[in-house]
């Protein structure tokens, strides 16, 4: 069965799910959908595709439908998609807030449609590996994690529709640390609870910075730490340090080091992170995964429900830091 495709949406997030898509098989592009037919076309014909600017257009001639466009339209468009029994893989943020996010899950819980969210870091070799090692269950109980997101394109981030928080819903902690907080429940379970501070940005509403700490229900906590700027560095960088009764994991960039259970101390780079995940049977391109479970009628992942999950977080974290900070009485003394 070859699973025909439609993209909503031609910014930037769309071509790289094009480019996976273009590496999958049982996979066929048939329909780009963008308000700007110009945009559309230029998309379309990297992939021999029908451009159009007609939703309905796209949904009729389609199985499966990628949501590409910027947060704040997703739920609308989600809806007609479920409503035709479609699969839909929706980017993330799912949406600007948790009232909608958690409409969106209904949506696609009542049509039960295949669902999946663009959280392609569970796929990446680093973090497939370290998740494999970290379920080993002679590490004991999971103590604690510490976890850095470090971005330098703040203003290249927010110099579109990002730095709007009415189409965002916020800055740095939901458009990228949204990744790191889907890992961390992927890694320690369902989160129990969470609280958290934001660093305001130059834009009201889209911050530049958040700490958030985090409680499993199974036990453990988790410390975040996201943060975007302009500093001179290329790119985004990530640390994850993982301690258990009996063994610690730390993943700095692509180096990932096992330090038990037992005697154990390994470490591997980049390939042999590769070598190692493929040896775990991890498929690493999600569009490809996304259209093999549409194809097989099988449930993919991660899901809406999964995305709803870290809107929780994003929800108490916010409301909190929205809140004005109450002076504690050293700092009234100090006035």
């Amino acid at each position: 069965m070859t699973v025909r495709v439609g993209v909503v949406g031609t910014g930037g997030i769309s071509r790289s799910h094009l480019n996976g898509l273009a590496q999958t098989e049982d996979a066929t592009v048939t329909v780009v959908q963008d308000l700007d037919l110009n945009s559309a076309a230029e998309s379309a014909a990297t992939c021999g595709a029908v451009a159009t600017t007609s939703l309905d257009e796209l949904l009729e001639h389609t199985d499966a439908v990628f949501i590409c466009t910027p947060t704040a339209t997703h739920r609308p468009i989600l809806e007609q998609v479920v409503a035709r029994g479609l699969a839909v893989f929706c980017e993330k943020p799912l949406a600007v807030d948790l009232v909608e996010a958690e409409a969106m899950g209904r949506a696609v819980e009542a049509a039960g449609v295949i669902n999946q969210v663009g959280l392609p870091l569970r796929r990446r070799p680093p973090f497939a590996v370290l998740k494999h090692l970290m379920d080993d269950p002679r590490n004991g109980h999971l103590l604690a994690i510490e976890a850095h997101c470090l971005s330098r394109q703040r203003s290249r981030t927010t110099g579109g529709w990002r730095g709007d928080p009415a189409l965002s819903g916020g800055g740095m902690l939901i458009e990228v640390g949204f990744h790191d907080l889907d890992l961390l429940q992927w890694f320690g379970g369902p989160i129990a609870a969470a609280v958290g501070r934001t660093t305001p940005g130059a834009v009201p509403g889209v911050e530049d910075a958040a700490t958030v700490s985090l409680e499993f229900a199974a036990g453990g906590t988790a410390a975040f730490t996201a943060a975007w700027s302009d500093a001179p560095v290329p790119g985004q960088s990530r640390r994850v340090h993982a301690v258990f009764e009996h063994a610690e994991y730390v993943l700095d960039g692509s180096t990932l080091t096992a330090f038990g259970p037992g005697e154990r101390q390994q470490s591997w780079d980049g390939a042999g992170l590769e070598a190692h995940a493929a040896e775990l049977g991890v498929e690493t391109n999600p569009q490809a995964a996304f259209v093999r479970a549409v194809r097989d009628g099988v449930a993919a992942t991660p899901t809406v429900a999964d995305a709803i999950e870290v809107h929780r977080v994003l929800d108490q974290v916010y409301a909190r830091s929205h809140q004005p900070q109450q002076e504690t009485p050293s700092q009234k003394e100090s006035l």
